[in-house]
């Protein structure tokens, strides 16, 4: 089959169509892929059934595997691959991250060199009344960039955000009641260590269009940069409410078989929940290529 892109009716998302990622991708290929990336923000693709190693092999043409940081939600034998599951162990424990997503955000903004894309794959879909459960809404940060006013670009042109990997873990992880029968795990001191805070221009430069991109966001932004707490929690409300409005979000429907890969640079995400433990499972696999210094 040739590929073809079909664009969404919202400024993000493209469906590919015409092509089995699990198998050997040409250059060609693999170029027109990254392209409507760039284009679009989101790609995805329908009925793909790829395995651990599929997956990883495929996501690592886009660079290199970042490895997460809860090291204990990873497939077994792939340390590059983090399960987002409200499925639960015999003894009570989450078999992977069971409240991915709940904030709008980039993947991987703690990190001094942040997530390139992400790629992430449906295995099981809840559903009600064969109705999927749990869509994953996506906006686009460059055209949040463009809607700013000329004295706001002014404002925030030299600004700089503190982003960091342990703030919704003091904001809401560790003391939220559990939902849907599971909450993850706390920190542990290994990994606080691990996950050390990063400082990022408030604008930036999409490193392959030139874009310009507004670059904070409600999960991972804890403040700015000399700026004192009341009026930096003002102007990140502010901002995170620019990045989402209603008539700008795509809303994907997942279906079993589902690929999908957004650029953490240019996107914003977030889930929706609405499923609940044991009557509604859920159970996808994630991958991160690494990116680079953010400008």
């Amino acid at each position: 089959m040739k590929m073809e892109i079909r664009p969404t009716d919202a400024p993000a998302g493209a469906e590919i169509c015409g092509i089995r990622l699990s198998g050997d991708i040409s250059a060609d290929q693999f170029a027109a892929i990254e392209r409507a990336l760039h284009q679009y923000g989101v790609v995805f693709f329908r009925n793909q059934d790829l395995n651990p190693v599929e997956h990883l092999r495929f996501t690592r043409l886009f660079g290199e595997l970042e490895t997460p940081v809860l090291e204990q939600y990873t497939v077994p034998g792939h340390r590059a691959l983090i399960i987002l599951s409200n499925v639960l162990k015999e003894d009570g424990r989450p078999v992977g991250l069971v409240d991915a997503g709940q904030f709008w955000h980039s993947d991987s903004t703690y990190r001094p060199e942040p997530a390139r894309c992400s790629v992430l794959h449906a295995i099981e879909i809840p559903t009600e009344d064969g109705r999927p459960l749990g869509d994953t809404l996506f906006v686009r940060t460059d055209t949040a960039y463009d809607r700013l006013s000329d004295a706001m670009k002014a404002r925030l042109k030299d600004m700089r955000a503190i982003h960091s990997f342990a703030h919704p873990y003091r904001k809401v992880y560790e003391r939220a009641p559990e939902e849907g029968g599971g909450k993850r795990d706390k920190l542990t001191e290994e990994q606080r260590k691990a996950a050390l805070d990063a400082i990022h221009p408030v604008i930036r430069t999409h490193p392959v269009t030139g874009r310009k991109c507004l670059y904070v966001n409600e999960g991972l932004t804890a403040g700015f940069v000399g700026m004192d707490e009341t009026d930096s929690e003002a102007l990140l409300r502010a901002l995170c409410a620019h990045c989402t409005p209603k008539d700008e979000i795509y809303h994907h429907k997942w279906q079993v078989g589902d690929v999908i890969i957004w650029d953490n640079c240019m996107t914003q995400h977030h889930a929706t929940g609405g499923y609940h433990w044991p009557r509604q499972r859920r159970y996808l696999h994630r991958a991160t290529a690494k990116g680079s210094v953010p400008f």
